[in-house]
């Protein structure tokens, strides 16, 4: 989106020759001045005043990541290392830590691009193996792992790693929800065990004998809870919920005869619950008010499509319309902007990949995509992280995910980023055919909120 106001770098750095960080801010403000005489603001931007993208647009930022990078890059044979060890990626020179290998398990993953797997201060990490919920202490200042047993301890009760979620103020607390039950649970993993479970709610009062809860999501504030219920019997999505915990109140979204539940999420604020359902429908339901806006794939000012998180201010999810990663904020929900561009080499959209994207990041400066499927003949974003920024000046391609057997789920990278923007945590085949493994990518400090 900067193109259009775009100054050449190196044109400004003449004028501070030895300095380039202050060419950096000499083009940032270049930008800002054009950009408001033209209109007053960047039109098709969602900073919709353009005096707020300041707080965006510093050099470190801006001009060490705009990157608009659509050359190919075959995936070059590497060693990997064992769990533990780490490899540069050599297209993209970004850290990659190995969390699991063949010791762990058999299908060792994270929970999903929208659950983060790293906690408020990036000091514990939980993924599962083999439907084991595990947790590991993680030292940010080495890049170290250490296993630290099941996230139920010796006596906890089983609850489901899909869904838990880590608390956004708290390193310690953990929401999570009964295996097929009806309980939510707050539990403190410095102590270990039963003696750290709280129990929040009971819904069984709300839930039929013959269904259970899952897919739990929360609001930053650990306030407003979101999740659905599933058949016991047949596993079919029925209906969703929100729980407001300081006033004790259920919302129940009824089950619409003509649409599918897949899943649910809350955004970030707690006012919004996400429906996505099997035919790509979309429904935003404004629970406090008990109204609902709709949106379907086969309009283009909706283009809803792929897979969704919900931010504080920004969803993101992969074009139906435009091939790639399309945002809107809630004050302006149609038509989206196309963020990311999947474009071959030769410019034509790419349509073989598909995505995921992770808004967990706390200052939601970029979103997190990760691309699987393709043709094999290693366009962009092929098998992929990368990250883009939600003001549009940019994307920066991060590493490979080496999961090439992308048609069976566990494969498929899901990649999700954490609170901090440091890291980004995804599930990787690393080329083999019968296991799946945990991989870290490290951001590259120049690009760290």
């Amino acid at each position: 989106m900067l193109a259009r106001y775009a100054l050449p770098l190196d044109i400004v750095a003449k004028f501070f020759p030895g300095e380039r960080a202050l060419a950096n801010w000499a083009y940032s403000l270049y930008f800002l001045v054009t950009a408001e005489i033209e209109a007053g603001y960047y039109p098709g931007m969602r900073v919709q005043k353009i005096v707020a993208l300041v707080t965006l647009c510093t050099p470190m930022i801006c001009f060490a990541a705009g990157i608009t990078d659509y050359s190919s890059h075959k995936v070059p044979t590497i060693t990997l290392p064992k769990k533990g060890g780490s490899y540069i990626d050599p297209v993209f020179g970004t850290k990659v830590i190995r969390v699991t290998d063949s010791t762990d398990g058999t299908i060792c993953t994270h929970a999903y691009s929208y659950w983060p797997a790293f906690n408020h201060e990036d000091n514990r990490l939980l993924i599962s193996c083999d439907g084991l919920a595990l947790l590991y202490k993680f030292d940010p200042s080495t890049d170290t792992l250490t296993p630290d047993g099941t996230l139920q301890g010796s006596d906890g009760l089983h609850v489901q790693a899909e869904g838990a979620t880590w608390s956004y103020s708290s390193p310690d607390i953990i929401f999570a929800i009964d295996q097929m039950g009806t309980r939510l649970w707050k539990m403190d993993v410095s102590l270990r065990g039963a003696a750290g479970y709280t129990l929040l709610k009971d819904f069984k009062n709300w839930v039929p004998s013959t269904a259970y809860i899952m897919a739990l999501t929360t609001d930053l504030a650990g306030n407003v809870f979101s999740f659905y219920t599933r058949d016991r019997a047949t596993g079919t999505p029925l209906r969703g919920y929100v729980w407001v915990r300081n006033i004790d109140k259920v919302y129940i979204y009824p089950t619409v005869s003509n649409h599918a539940l897949n899943e649910t999420k809350i955004d970030k604020t707690g006012t919004y619950m996400m429906l996505n359902y099997d035919d790509n429908a979309m429904a935003l339901w404004d629970f406090r008010a008990n109204t609902t806006q709709w949106f379907f794939p086969d309009n283009p000012m909706d283009d809803v499509a792929g897979h969704f998180d919900v931010g504080q201010y920004v969803i993101a999810n992969g074009g139906g319309w435009q091939a790639g990663a399309v945002t809107r904020t809630f004050s302006d929900l149609r038509p989206p902007d196309w963020l990311v561009k999947y474009l071959r080499v030769d410019g034509t959209q790419n349509w073989t990949l598909c995505d995921h994207l992770s808004l967990r990041v706390l200052n939601e400066i970029f979103v997190v995509g990760s691309t699987y499927l393709g043709d094999g003949t290693h366009q962009p974003f092929e098998d992929e992280v990368y990250l883009a920024y939600l003001d549009g000046h940019g994307f920066v391609r991060l590493a490979h995910t080496r999961s090439m057997n992308n048609v069976f789920y566990y494969s498929q990278p899901r990649a999700t980023v954490d609170m901090k923007g440091r890291y980004i945590v995804f599930t990787s085949d690393l080329g083999q055919t019968n296991r799946t493994d945990v991989m870290i990518v490290k951001i590259p400090p120049q690009y760290w909120p």
